[in-house]
């Protein structure tokens, strides 16, 4: 029984999506003093207020999604040839003039956050 357990576990596909789980994702669009659109970002946040990660919108190419079937809200992604994806509890959008992620550095600096999970890799 053991051995065709191995055997099974070195043909059967894997599945290598990162998966992560947050409380907030946020899309927020920062804007310069002369009202015009900087840039877009989505934010992932904990319930304490600590940015988890964060990426461009333009790496991204979609805000977080209404996961219907699982409840919650999803963002899927292709992350350097692989798909990523993060789900979230709740979604907000906002729109700044200052960035809510530098200023979060302030609390919580980018070394002591918990990021995204990395990818990892198994061989069949």
């Amino acid at each position: 029984m053991y051995v065709l357990l191995l055997i099974l576990a070195a043909v059967l596909p894997v599945d290598k999506t990162p998966r992560d789980s947050v409380d907030i994702a946020e899309t927020n669009h920062f804007y310069d003093d002369c009202g015009r659109l900087v840039f877009t970002q989505i934010i992932w946040w904990s319930e304490r207020d600590a940015v988890i990660a964060w990426r461009m919108d333009k790496e991204l190419g979609v805000a977080p999604q209404r996961d219907w079937r699982n409840g919650g809200y999803v963002s899927l992604w292709n992350d350097s040839g692989f798909i990523r994806e993060v789900r979230s509890r709740f979604v907000r959008e906002t729109f700044t003039q200052h960035d809510p992620e530098a200023e979060n550095r302030n609390i919580v600096p980018v070394e002591q956050r918990r990021e995204l999970s990395k990818r990892t890799f198994r061989s069949n």
